[in-house]
């Protein structure tokens, strides 16, 4: 029985905290909700999934050795990975009046070299979800840095989907679509302030 109320408490507790603050993608609402433009550096961000960066470069070194031809290919490889929740901060926005929305450059690394660009894809509305952006004109690359990489957004959590529970606690809906999107944390609450009275009535006076 006691073990029975321990868990009973802990629920209470945990539905508590959920109730006060959730994750939830950045939209034009929320944004306008806390004072418009003027806010958006303000904010604390976190990428929606993972984001793996691939680059890779190749040097030639060619030449004769005894007789022979000699070529030696040397490769390097550079992989970034920037993981679901990591956090990031604007340091840059640029407003497109032809979408009437933003263009959001989010660092989450030290310094401002290194960003990625976030934005309305389609046709936005007020809750259309910031979504990452390509910035190379190969549609399957984008510039980190100074540098194009290749990017892919891995599920890591599939070799994990072996039951019923983990297809319904990482289901798709976890990750907000195929493309990795923008998150703040809201503490929303909402307040009602009542008062009551019972008027006594009048009487006529004699």
């Amino acid at each position: 029985m006691k073990n029975l109320k321990f868990y009973l408490s802990l629920i209470v507790l945990c539905c508590f905290f959920c109730g006060c603050a959730s994750i939830v993608p950045v939209t034009d609402r929320i944004i306008a909700e806390v004072g418009g433009e003027e806010q958006l550096q303000n904010f604390q961000y976190y990428i929606s999934r993972d984001i793996v960066l691939n680059r890779q470069e190749s040097e030639t070194d060619a030449g004769i050795a005894k007789g022979q031809a000699k070529v030696v290919v040397t490769t390097q490889e550079d992989e970034i990975n920037i993981m679901k929740s990591t956090p990031g901060l604007v340091i840059d926005h640029v407003y497109r009046a032809d979408k009437n929305s933003y263009i959001l450059s989010v660092s989450f690394e030290d310094g401002n070299e290194n960003y990625l660009q976030f934005a309305h894809l389609g046709n936005p509305n007020s809750n259309s979800l910031y979504t990452l952006v390509t910035t190379s004109s190969d549609k399957s690359k984008l510039i980190y840095g100074s540098d194009e990489y290749v990017y892919s957004f891995p599920d890591r959590f599939q070799p994990l989907r072996k039951s019923k529970f983990f297809e319904n606690v990482f289901k798709k809906s976890e990750v907000y679509g195929e493309v990795p999107c923008l998150l703040i944390k809201r503490n929303k609450k909402s307040i009602v302030k009542k008062s009551r009275r019972t008027v006594k009535g009048r009487r006529l006076e004699k």
